[in-house]
């Protein structure tokens, strides 16, 4: 029993040496983080970047990596044209009015054409009623019951 009790003991310090050692995190001081933080420069698109700082040929080439939102567009509008066959059952149209609450005053400084980008994608995933005059004058079918109907009235 005494065997059996030193080796669960054992093994349970084992168990909490390991969480202790895998849970570690490095400790950073202020000022370690506050000189990182006066090195940040976020990585914009090459169109968004400003030419006039120092050193631009370098930070030119890691803008060029990434890609801006119209660019992202007409890359996968062909994926989008083959692949958005398929409307979806039920369409929340008041979505954003829950989700981007509180923050309507920096929605309202957005320019007008901020969301064109996602046109395409949301257009090809609506459905489009035509006018139903329309669908009579294109549907024989159609055409022949509105003349019945009217016969009959008449």
């Amino acid at each position: 029993y005494m065997e059996r009790a030193r080796m669960v003991a054992k093994w349970s310090h084992i168990g909490y040496v390991n969480r202790l050692r895998c849970r570690a995190q490095p400790l950073y001081g202020s000022d370690k983080l506050a000189i990182a933080a006066k090195f940040y420069e976020p990585i914009l698109p090459v169109p968004a970047f400003d030419d006039r700082r120092p050193n631009w040929e370098s930070i030119r080439i890691v803008n060029s990596m990434v890609k801006s939102y119209t660019q992202r567009a007409e890359d996968s509008s062909d994926m989008i044209d083959k692949f958005a066959v398929v409307t979806p059952a039920a369409v929340a149209l008041e979505l954003p009015r829950f989700i981007l609450a509180g923050h309507q005053p920096a929605i309202a400084d957005l320019p007008l054409a901020f969301d064109n980008v996602l046109h395409q994608a949301s257009v090809k995933l609506q459905i489009a009623f035509p006018d139903p005059l329309l669908l009579q004058y294109d549907c024989g079918k159609l055409q022949e019951l509105a003349r019945l109907l009217r016969e009959k009235k008449a």
